[in-house]
């Protein structure tokens, strides 16, 4: 799989086929099946296509939270864009990511995936269908982790995850200081940061619980507590290094939020004020 950050021009263009295409701009194939491996032992997830389509460049976009994979095209915006390679002022694919390699998963997940192309004669988008795998794991820790109401707020510090991050995808979480939510216990904080173009992007703020890695939806259709975008220059390496540096959290209105200052290097961290309990935490960012 090649790295999203580096595909340029008419193979962009396949995401859209998840979004604004017309019915004639598409074509479904059956055959076009994501096929979603676990190895247990090394906790990695692979994620192959069929060997007919080796010659294509086929895609895979997936999400790890149970979200479809929805992603929305505005060909308007491709069609001014100077710089084709800033995929992210003309399509946004949400809280999915580009699969570009196995990787692994320290908490469960709940895969989503779907493989498209696009057809060179006929330039259609060529789309699969949905793939699902439903993979939980245990976390032993969580039995001596000692939940507190200090430690769902006041300056907390977020950690980079241990699995699940990519070129375009970073988790940072507070899984080392664990609080009750509600009627969930051993709860923590996870803010992720989703690459949409230079310096700026989406974050999605989740509560998980470290028994099982498992998410405590906002709602019955929304896995994530909050939103908005972000602007920085920490996440711009096509690497996935996490530069140092200041990232500016705005609301789903645009106003901004909070400013948090990242520490980069080999274990990045940044440092949120949360001002009384989890709940003023989704209040304040919302």
């Amino acid at each position: 799989m090649k790295n999203l950050k580096k595909i340029l021009g008419g193979a962009l263009v396949a995401v859209a086929a998840f979004g604004f295409f017309g019915c004639s701009d598409t074509e479904e194939d059956d055959e076009l099946v994501v096929e979603i491996s676990y190895n247990e032992s090394s906790k990695t997830v692979t994620m192959t296509t069929p060997e007919k389509y080796d010659g294509k460049d086929v895609y895979i976009a997936y999400t790890l939270d149970g979200s479809d994979v929805t992603v929305n095209y505005d060909k308007t915006a491709y069609d001014s864009a100077t710089d084709k390679s800033e995929y992210g002022s003309y399509f946004d694919y949400g809280t999915a990511t580009i699969y570009s390699g196995s990787f692994k998963l320290s908490e469960s997940a709940e895969i989503v995936a779907k493989a498209f192309y696009i057809d060179s004669t006929s330039a259609k988008a060529v789309l699969g269908p949905v793939a699902k795998k439903s993979i939980s794991i245990t976390n032993e820790s969580a039995s001596s982790s000692t939940d507190s109401a200090e430690n769902a707020k006041g300056t907390l510090s977020f950690k980079i995850a241990s699995s699940g991050n990519s070129n375009m995808i970073h988790y940072f979480d507070t899984s080392d200081a664990t609080f009750k939510y509600g009627n969930y216990e051993h709860c923590y904080y996870q803010l992720m940061f989703s690459y949409k173009g230079t310096s700026r992007g989406k974050w999605y703020l989740y509560y998980r619980q470290l028994s099982n890695g498992a998410i405590i939806p906002a709602s019955e259709t929304q896995k994530y507590m909050a939103s908005g975008d972000y602007e920085g220059s920490c996440f711009n390496s096509s690497s996935g290094k996490v530069d140092s540096g200041d990232i500016v959290l705005k609301k789903s209105n645009g106003s901004t939020w909070t400013t948090v200052t990242v520490v980069g290097g080999d274990n990045p961290s940044f440092d949120l004020e949360v001002s009384g309990s989890a709940e003023t935490l989704v209040d304040d960012a919302k």
